[in-house]
């Protein structure tokens, strides 16, 4: 018995393969199964179980990652605009809007570097952001 002959059937034929190749594609097999099993407990399923002939179904299910043409679109106008209302604002306003909003300052940072109680700069660029939303609305 020594020469134990291991075999494994593709389609339309038996293959003889050595016991180490035998044993890896049936320890393969056997992992694949034990996955599929786990999916069924936990009631997962693949968006290929939606496939028809005539779409894929993938492609019945919207990605929330990705954005729109009409999106991006909208956003791009909102930020000229936005932009647009920015511009209209006095230089001292602006600039609180910039270190802010661009530079990434925090109100106490702000009023540190302006000398002037951070409740000020709070105050200040509430006003600020009223200002741009009435110029925004119009």
């Amino acid at each position: 018995m020594a020469d134990k002959r291991y075999y494994i059937r593709v389609p339309e034929a038996r293959v003889e393969v050595s016991e180490e190749v035998y044993k890896a594609f049936w320890s393969m097999e056997r992992h694949s199964r034990t996955l599929e099993e786990k999916d069924i407990r936990n009631h997962v399923f693949s968006y290929d179980a939606f496939d028809t002939d005539d779409m894929l179904g993938a492609e019945l299910f919207p990605d929330k990652t990705t954005s729109n043409f009409e999106d991006r679109v909208i956003a791009e106008m909102m930020a000229v605009k936005l932009r647009r209302c920015i511009a209209l604002l006095p230089e001292e306003d602006r600039k609180l809007i910039q270190a802010i909003y661009y530079d990434g300052l925090s109100e106490r940072e702000v009023s540190k570097h302006e000398g002037v109680p951070q409740t000020t700069v709070s105050y200040r660029l509430r006003q600020i952001l009223r200002k741009l939303q009435i110029l925004f609305e119009r």
